[in-house]
Order: C-alpha cells, then sequence, then structure tokens
C-alpha cells in the first residue's frame, strides 16, 4: 500500500516507513498571506486519511476538502485555505486513520511591502541610475522587480537598481513604473506590490571633469607627485552616493599621449568637506600623460572627462579605451 502527500504538486524525496511510501515536501513551505494555498494526500490503500490543523490563536483557516476517487484505486484528498494574517508556523497534517502514519507540512507567511521606498535617481556622466531600498525576504520567496518607462524599457530584473545611456544636452522629462513580484515556489504563488511610479526630469548629460593641480605638484626624487580632482557640487547629494565606500577600485589612468604605456594610480578617496574626488599619482614624469578618471556605480564604469597634462597632441580616446579594458 502506498500513500502519497505532495504540496501543490511539487515533488520531493520519497522515503519509505514500514511499507507506506509518502512522498513529503519540505518541511517548511513559505507562503504569501491572504492567498489561497492547497495541500493534497492521497492512497490507494483502504485508509480513511484526514486532515488536521493547528495554528496560533486569532486565525482562521476556514479550510476547503475535497476527495476524489482517481484510477487504480487511488483516493486523494486536497484541503485549500487562506492564511490571513502574517503568522510563525501553520501546521497541516495528513494522517490515516486508525493507523500512526502520517506527513506534516509546516507553513509559514510573508507579506510583501505594498511598493519601493527610498528611490534616489543619480546621473553621472552619460549614464543614469535609478535605485532604492532591497527588499528582504525569507528564504523561499524570490523577489523580482518589473520596470516599464516612457523610452520603452519593459524588462524585469533582480537586482534593486539599473541604468541606462543618456546622450541628451537638454532637459527631459522621465516617467518610470516599477512593480514588486514576489513568487513562492514551494506555494506555488505569486504576488504583486502596488506600481510604484516616478516622474522625474533628467538635465541632460553631468559631466565629471578632472581637473589636474599644476601649481600643487611637487618633486619627489626622480618623480613627481601630480594631483588630480572631480568636483562633485554640481551632482545631487541626495540622489548620488559617492564616498570612498563607492571609490573601491577607483583609480586614474595616466597614459602616455605618443604610446599605449599606462600608469594606473589607485590612490582615489572622497574629501566630504569639499565634495571632491582626489587622486595623487606618482609618476616619471610631469607634463607627458593625459589622465581620466574611472570608478565603478552600481555595476557600471564611469569615466570621467580626460584631462591633458601632455604639451603633446594627445590620444583623446586612449585612456578611456583603457579605464573600460581594466576596470
Amino acid at each position: 500500500m502506498i500513500s502519497l502527500i505532495r504540496l501543490n504538486l511539487l515533488l520531493s524525496v520519497a522515503i519509505s516507513i514500514e511499507g507506506i511510501f509518502l512522498l513529503k515536501p519540505e518541511s517548511t513551505i513559505i507562503a504569501f498571506v491572504d492567498k489561497l494555498l492547497t495541500l493534497r494526500c492521497s492512497t490507494n490503500s483502504s485508509y480513511l486519511l484526514i486532515f488536521t490543523y493547528n495554528t496560533p490563536s486569532g486565525n482562521e483557516l476556514n479550510p476547503q476538502s475535497k476527495t476524489e476517487e482517481l484510477p487504480g484505486g487511488v483516493t486523494l484528498i486536497s484541503t485549500t485555505f487562506l492564511v490571513t494574517k502574517e503568522l510563525d508556523t501553520t501546521n497541516v497534517t495528513c494522517s490515516a486513520a486508525g493507523t500512526s502514519y502520517h506527513s506534516a507540512a509546516t507553513i509559514t507567511t510573508y507579506t510583501l511591502p505594498n511598493g519601493l521606498s527610498n528611490i534616489k535617481v543619480c546621473q553621472l556622466d552619460h549614464f543614469v541610475f535609478v535605485s532604492w531600498d532591497k527588499i528582504f525576504a525569507p528564504k523561499g520567496i524570490n523577489i523580482t522587480y518589473s520596470i516599464s518607462d516612457n523610452r520603452g524599457l519593459q524588462t524585469v530584473i533582480n537586482n534593486s537598481s539599473y541604468s541606462f545611456f543618456l546622450n541628451e544636452t537638454s532637459e527631459i522629462n522621465y516617467y518610470v513604473s516599477i512593480t514588486v513580484i514576489g513568487t513562492a515556489p514551494a506555494a506555488n504563488q505569486t504576488d504583486n506590490s502596488s506600481i510604484t511610479t516616478l516622474p522625474y526630469k533628467l538635465n541632460g548629460t553631468v559631466r565629471l571633469d578632472l581637473s589636474y593641480d599644476k601649481d600643487n605638484s611637487s618633486r619627489v626624487g626622480t618623480k613627481w607627485l601630480l594631483l588630480f580632482k572631480v568636483e562633485l557640487h554640481h551632482l545631487h547629494p541626495d540622489q548620488c552616493i559617492i564616498d570612498n565606500e563607492t571609490l573601491k577600485g577607483a583609480s586614474v589612468m595616466n597614459c602616455l599621449s605618443s604610446s599605449d604605456s599606462c600608469i594606473n594610480s589607485t590612490s582615489v578617496h572622497y574629501d566630504e568637506h569639499n565634495n571632491e574626488i582626489n587622486s595623487t599619482n606618482l609618476l616619471p614624469a610631469r607634463e607627458k600623460y593625459n589622465s581620466t578618471l574611472c570608478f565603478n556605480y552600481l555595476g557600471t564604469n564611469i569615466i570621467s572627462q580626460p584631462v591633458q597634462t601632455s604639451k603633446l597632441l594627445s590620444c583623446k580616446n586612449y585612456s578611456n579605451i583603457y579605464c573600460n579594458r581594466h576596470s
């Protein structure tokens, strides 16, 4: 005789208990509040199968049960119920009446946040970054974000940010709608948040200009210590988060204008008092290089406008190419 229990047709590992085989789901199932959940239990023996419920006080499951006779003498019973509040656990057990044979499912519930919080729109160089606070869900709940904007973007992502290239010289109106999608695979459930909409006026391309402080450069032995900076006053401080954590891995590429030779300086830090990025570069010569700041912002390579310390005719694009190769 064979007894089977399964949650929403989820297949799992079969174990043997005195000749009765139970097909058991995960020991803990995550489900959404206010979504219907179905458990099924079947047997090809003459045993009467019964569902029992153990739920915290104050919550009414109001289960609806159904019995079906299937080919091969198999009897299938199912129970469908709605968990109406977020609980620690609800235990549902399928038992064969008059025996010690049973199988249980422990159900915990989760409420999907009703939209996004702390949305930021940051413009750096030719890129626009839209980010928000990440939604932390328990194990067993998958979170994705469905995005639709007025520039033709239609996508679903796992990360709590996205970016796009902007090559405009004037202000444009940007509009985006984002929906949080939660899935609970073990419970075969999907839930959506309300749509979060964001209208925003983009300012066109926001340049990052690297400047060379020629007057404060100094000689150190046989080399020159060159000082560079990028002022950030034109960035919105509540939208673009640039700090020393952001600048981990940042570098200034100093490339000879007459060859493919570049020197990479990783001495880059954020000056909070002056709201600028500073970099010190120890180079063999003072006025032979083209220099470019490179750093990663939310997974995208940001490259400043190059500054020329060289008196020679520069290879204008080389620093940018080098940054893309080595960031």
